[in-house]
């Protein structure tokens, strides 16, 4: 396949989109949120994917669902109370529906801090990055989700 030609939107969609499906849904902490943000990544991404090398897709897209669910969280807000309880992905032990209950209801930076630097094994710098604060940020809104889980899955 010729790089720069429309493949590699289709390409790109193939390889990366479940990653970026489960990223989105464990940002926003719902399957259905998390796919029209993984969509409309896609279709916003139509025209640069091609224009970029096959190496850097990722970074792209994933940077791309970031800022799309940080603007989608001011939206958000105002609807959350008419919105039922997330629904956690597919798990397979009562323990993983315990910690995916305890992560979704963290607020939303502390769990982007959470997901991006264990679920993605983003480091410090690349996730501060992609949130638009500092490395300190990071490690701090870290240190204070991990502490509440701590705390949560013990009490």
């Amino acid at each position: 396949m010729e790089h720069g030609s429309q493949d590699d939107l289709r390409v790109a969609y193939e390889r990366h989109f479940p990653a970026l499906l489960r990223l989105a849904v464990l940002l926003s902490t719902r399957q259905n949120d998390g796919e029209d943000l993984v969509q409309e990544v896609f279709i916003s991404a139509a025209e640069r994917i091609p224009t970029l090398p096959e190496d850097a897709w990722l970074p792209y897209l994933r940077a791309a669902v970031v800022n799309r669910w940080k603007n989608s969280r001011r939206r958000e807000s105002l609807e959350r109370a008419l919105r039922p309880d997330p629904s956690p992905p597919v798990a397979t032990t009562d323990d993983a529906l315990a910690m995916w209950d305890a992560i979704s209801r963290l607020p939303s930076r502390q769990r982007a801090c959470l997901v991006l630097r264990y679920y993605e094994d983003l480091s410090v710098d690349d996730t501060a990055t992609l949130l638009g604060c500092a490395a300190g940020t990071v490690k701090s809104q870290t240190s204070r989700g991990l502490a509440r889980l701590s705390q949560e899955w013990r009490g």
